[in-house]
């Protein structure tokens, strides 16, 4: 086991400029792309040896596959904190938060819409992890939030000086309860407002002391930028769970840490077709990449990395049953598995315009009387109200549910304590 490791990125910038922009108002390197891991362990040896440690537990824990996560949605409470309201132009507001958390969370469970368009070699290495990220209903006051908090104008929030990291603990929620993502235009305080976005990998020293942290530019998230550049935003959720870049290193081991993404020899070399310094085709169109024109996966490799990254003592609590209803983030009060009796089917599922429930009743109560059919998103938000017409039959019913105005997404029925998921494409 190398004892060097994570001598790499302490948080890390995707700064991309797309040839179909103009240099002045796309995402830019600037120079400023990632700093050294030095920052932090300059303040703090205990981050330096805790990376070291997470390492290893991470090997290990993928050596002997110990997770019982691939079986349950795992879910994380996040609290966006925004400031300003001018991002070049764009606006920052609660349905932009949700467009851009929705775009996250259908990007980790391949439910992106070209999910299935990736390069041969790789389709048989795409991974999917069984995430939700959520936003906050409950604050650490115990009083009702929407998850999105608002602010004036301020500049560097990814810095890592003493007086931004005073600043940051002073307004974070608790990193162990709530995963934190600052909403900001000039990320490093340098007058540059298209550095798209920085993350830091976990690590107990800035858990505790509350600036562990996402920062990233509101003028690109989903809803002001088309969806594939949308996902850089996926891409700095990978290193909160402990993903590495595909190019790190370049050639050398032990690059990114995961068996199955053959190395780059530098960033964003495109997005297929081409090989690296060893004659391998590389996974351009990985979300760990900056090809961000055609980010589409993540790898089998990569969903076990992060799987070790959530046992981890700085994202295991934030997934904890108690935390999710001390967050307000548990929402099986909106998705109640199936109960014995009744048996709820939803055909075609994936849908796009309509889709049809039938209903079998096991038992001798009515199929349906006189219940609401309620549509529930992701967020546990009821978005559409259905009266039915009421049922006394007491063997099949089945009913038609116009569903042509719900955006792409994951999104749950239920009547009466009948449950079922679908995906609107």
């Amino acid at each position: 086991m190398r004892t060097k490791i994570f001598t790499i990125l302490a948080y890390v910038a995707l700064l991309l400029t797309p040839f179909s922009l103009l240099a002045d108002s796309s995402p830019s390197l600037s120079g400023h792309e990632c700093v050294d891991m030095e920052s932090i362990y300059e303040l703090s040896e205990e981050a330096r040896l805790y990376n070291i440690q997470l390492e290893e537990f991470t090997q290990w824990h993928i050596k002997n596959n110990n997770s019982l996560l691939e079986s349950k949605t795992i879910v994380i409470p996040v609290v966006f904190h925004v400031f300003g309201d001018d991002f070049s132009g764009h606006i920052v507001n609660n349905e932009i938060i949700e467009l851009a958390l929705r775009k996250v969370n259908e990007d980790f469970k391949g439910l992106n819409d070209d999910f299935d368009d990736v390069d041969a070699l790789f389709l048989g290495r795409r991974g999917i992890l069984n995430i939700e990220f959520r936003l906050a209903r409950v604050a650490p006051n115990g009083e009702s939030t929407t998850g999105v908090l608002y602010y004036a104008d301020k500049e560097g929030l990814a810095k890592t000086d003493p007086a931004i990291h005073e600043f940051i603990e002073s307004i974070a929620w608790d990193n162990y309860k709530y995963m934190n993502v600052y909403i900001c235009s000039d990320l490093i305080g340098d007058g540059v407002t298209n550095n798209s976005g920085f993350a830091w990998y976990p690590n107990k020293y800035m858990s505790d002391m509350g600036i562990a942290r996402v920062v990233y530019n509101g003028r690109y998230l989903y809803g002001n930028i088309d969806k594939e550049f949308a996902s850089v935003l996926t891409h700095e959720f990978g290193h909160w769970l402990n993903l590495i870049h595909t190019f790190q290193d370049g050639c050398k081991m032990p690059n990114d840490y995961v068996d199955d993404t053959p190395a780059c020899d530098k960033a964003a070399m495109g997005c297929r077709d081409v090989k690296n310094c060893q004659g391998l085709l590389i996974n351009g169109e990985n979300y760990m990449d900056y090809n961000s024109s055609c980010y589409k996966m993540f790898t089998q490799g990569q969903v076990a990395r992060m799987l070790a990254a959530l046992e981890s003592e700085t994202r295991k609590p934030l997934w904890d049953s108690e935390n999710l209803i001390r967050t307000g983030t548990d929402y099986t009060s909106a998705v109640n598995d199936l109960t014995s009796n009744k048996y709820l089917g939803i055909f075609p599922n994936p849908a796009t315009e309509y889709i049809q429930i039938n209903i079998v009743n096991k038992g001798l109560q009515p199929l349906v009387n006189n219940e609401e059919i309620k549509i529930f998103n992701t967020f546990g938000e009821c978005v559409s109200t259905t009266p039915s017409a009421g049922a006394s039959t007491p063997q099949e019913g089945n009913l038609s549910i116009d569903i042509s105005h719900l955006p792409r997404g994951v999104y749950y029925i239920r009547i009466g304590n009948r449950t079922q998921m679908f995906v609107k494409m």
